[in-house]
């Protein structure tokens, strides 16, 4: 398919993102240091509880490390834990 939209996001170590939607295709390269990310499926988003507006494609849920649960309408989201390390 047709390119839509590019971002790039860089940051410094220890860069925490909050759970969140993306609205467009992304391609993760880690540079250097490491990133933990977790990839739920679509059918989890309400439970995962969004945001209004602005924040809408951003979860109030503070869902922490890889053993974090977050409360009975998100516990039983299963989801895709990818760590990645510089190079990969």
């Amino acid at each position: 398919g047709r390119v839509r939209k590019v971002n790039a996001w860089l940051g410094p170590g220890g860069t925490v993102s909050p759970l969140h939607t993306d609205r467009f295709d992304n391609i993760l390269q880690q540079v250097v240091g490491d990133k933990y990310v977790r990839i739920y499926a679509p059918q989890h988003g309400k439970a995962l509880r969004p945001g209004v507006g602005t924040l809408s494609n951003t979860s109030d849920l503070d869902i922490g490390g890889e053993a974090s649960t977050f409360g009975p309408d998100g516990a039983n989201a299963a989801a895709s834990s990818l760590p990645f390390t510089e190079g990969i």
